[in-house]
């Protein structure tokens, strides 16, 4: 998506009083409340990144607001240049010395490089778990938000993973598996996947327990009832970013609203990690846009006092970091000899879009002889970006990103962790170490066989197909196991596909059933639930969550036939998975709601359980188990021989 040029437009809306918010630290003295005891964890983390934001950037924004004090620019800060703490960070990706926004995303919530245009997965596509999954899983509540779509490339760093960023619809499709409590800012550039408009990401995202805000007031009225929340702008525009600094009316949804928003919902005794991004910044750079530049800063800027006013009331309990992906634009301040540049036009045409707004007539202080003539409504016509660069003497090397170090400002609790030079991959690393969380990378077998589902040959009308956890993936090359059927299947187009993946419950099988039920499979197995058995799902949810499965394959896939296995005994006495401690007699009771469930659907049930018991208990037998719950290759024989009649 491009940014609106500001200067081609011809009715601009702008939030009445936006200049000059930022002044917040002008009085206060930031030193004095500021702790970096390393003996206390923070309790509220906020993770601040401003998408292309160099340190020029900040210099071009500071000395706007010093235009606007008629003050010498260099006198007049913003709120977050004042944090006590500063750093800088490297940003060369894994494959450029000059990285994509992915790249230096997956770098910034990973704590680890990849290739250019990779998101949340290393150079050989295996997935990266981010630092919002570590610190979920650790208690405490998860916010992401941004300005621009919260599938792009940084707030999706922090919970989506594919080889391509460009894979809209399959990253966001991830968010609602996440669980984190708060999203918001833009919608999704990928709402829908374009091979079946039917596959809403929007669905998705309520048939998994999110309520949708379209705006302050929708949130005000749904929040108090909601247990996970996502805040758009109103509903018009929800598939879109939010408004710019320059676009937008009082009533427009902005990012600091959003970080207030999530810091109200997000609140609690455990604590809370938010990562908000002013994607809009990088934008505006790439136009080679100066008032947009400013303005995106200033609104980064106002959402991070946001977060300070917050710090001010639990100074003993916060941290807030601010850093930058990447700078982009190469901007200088300053491009011809004679030391000088020149704010003005921008101050200026800033007043006259004000004064537009609110029907008044202003002389613009200033005026060349040359514009003298011009109206406050025309003042800014015919101005480009490249020729407001020459009036104001700013210069720019480039439109696209620069290999340059960024800035890291820190305030709170163990944000003298992020003075000097560091690599953009400490950062997270740093957080989780101040927090108390394990940072140890953990392997996420799901996003690592999407990417390898993405790789190979897509499913279509003649596979038949294997949809299951670990048990199902432990059978890898499926192929091998019914080698006669294999090679009748292949002679007509057909293969046997493993979807397997480890650790998965039945309640997330539906969440990937389209990439699936786009080919129309002839036939499709599926084994699931033990998992739910173990993360303590009764068995009336597992079962009706295979029931959901079952009805949706029927729907989009009506020439599917469904054959549903059993889950299979498991044997407690190996004492390698507690979570199904206790539970051994809980299988067959789910078993049989599982069978009740197939005759009311008509479709065909697999009992495999009574063919895997030790004789004369309800234990998975011994001989053909190495943990008590997956199977040896002796195992796999019992499972395809009972499979073979079916799989022809």
């Amino acid at each position: 998506m491009k940014r609106l040029n500001f200067f081609k437009k011809t009715a601009v809306l702008v939030m009445a009083g936006a200049v000059g918010f930022s002044m917040f630290f002008s009085s206060i003295n930031v030193y004095a409340a500021d702790n970096t005891n390393n003996e206390k964890r923070p309790k509220y983390v906020f993770y601040f990144i401003g998408d292309g934001m160099g340190f020029s950037h900040i210099a071009l924004t500071e000395a706007y607001l010093a235009t606007e004090k008629g003050s010498v620019p260099g006198s007049v800060s913003l709120g977050f240049t004042q944090f006590p703490v500063m750093g800088m960070a490297t940003t060369y990706s894994a494959s450029n010395m000059i990285t994509c926004s992915s790249a230096a995303g997956t770098a910034l919530s990973t704590g680890f490089k990849t290739k250019n245009h990779m998101l949340g997965m290393n150079p050989d596509t295996i997935a990266l778990e981010s630092i919002s999954y570590k610190i979920h899983r650790a208690g405490y509540k998860v916010g992401i938000m941004t300005s621009v779509t919260i599938d792009h490339a940084t707030p999706a760093s922090f919970y989506g993973h594919s080889p391509k960023r460009s894979d809209y619809y399959s990253i966001a499709r991830e968010l609602p598996l996440t669980g984190f409590e708060f999203f918001g800012g833009g919608g999704f550039e990928g709402a829908k996947d374009k091979r079946n408009t039917d596959n809403s990401i929007y669905k998705s995202v309520e048939d998994n327990g999110y309520t949708i805000a379209y705006g302050l007031e929708d949130y005000k009225s749904k929040k108090d009832n909601a247990e996970r929340l996502i805040l758009f702008q109103e509903q018009a525009r929800a598939n879109e970013v939010l408004r710019t600094n320059w676009e937008r009316d009082n009533n427009a949804l902005t990012l600091p609203q959003v970080v207030s928003s999530a810091i109200e919902f997000l609140d609690n005794d455990k604590g809370f990690f938010i990562m908000a991004e002013g994607g809009q910044i990088d934008w505006a750079a790439h136009s080679n846009d100066i008032p947009g530049t400013i303005f995106e800063t200033i609104d980064f800027d106002n959402a991070i006092k946001v977060a300070y006013d917050f710090y001010l009331k639990h100074p003993n309990e916060t941290l807030i970091v601010v850093t930058a992906d990447h700078e982009t634009g190469g901007v200088t301040l300053g491009k011809t000899k004679g030391y000088v540049f020149d704010l003005t036009p921008v101050l200026n045409g800033r007043k006259a879009h004000l004064a537009k707004i609110n029907g008044e007539k202003v002389e613009i202080a200033g005026a060349s002889d040359k514009e003298s003539g011009r109206t406050v409504d025309n003042y800014m016509s015919g101005i480009t970006n490249d020729s407001l660069s020459v009036i104001t003497k700013i210069g720019w090397t480039t439109t696209s990103h620069t290999g340059g170090a960024v800035p890291v400002f820190a305030i709170g609790v163990g944000a003298e962790n992020f003075a000097g030079r560091i690599n953009n991959t400490d950062i997270p690393k740093r957080i989780c170490k101040i927090m108390g969380v394990p940072f140890a990378n953990k392997v996420d077998w799901y996003y690592g066989r999407m990417a390898e589902f993405k790789r190979e040959k897509a499913i279509c009308s003649k596979d038949i197909v294997f949809l299951g956890n670990s048990i199902t993936y432990g059978a890898r090359d499926i192929a091998q196991y019914f080698p006669k059927a294999a090679k009748s299947l292949a002679t007509k187009g057909g293969r046997m596909v493993n979807r397997g993946i480890v650790g998965e419950s039945a309640k997330h099988f539906y969440e990937r059933l389209d990439e699936i039920l786009i080919g129309k499979p002839a036939k499709l197995f599926i084994m699931g639930g033990i998992n739910d058995l173990a993360g303590g799902a009764t068995g009336e949810e597992i079962c009706g969550r295979l029931e959901k499965i079952v009805k949706a394959v029927k729907e989009s896939s009506p020439k599917t036939k469904i054959y549903i296995e059993s889950l299979l005994p498991v044997n407690e006495s190996f004492k390698v998975y507690k979570s199904l401690s206790g539970k051994t007699a809980e299988v067959a009771k789910v078993n049989a709601l599982i069978e009740k469930m197939a005759k009311t659907e008509k479709i065909q049930y697999i009992n495999l359980y009574p063919y895997f018991l030790e004789s004369g208990t309800e234990n998975l037998n011994p001989q053909i188990t190495k943990d008590g719950l997956h199977l040896t290759k002796e195992g796999y024989a019992i499972w395809a021989s009972e499979l073979a009649k079916y799989v022809k």
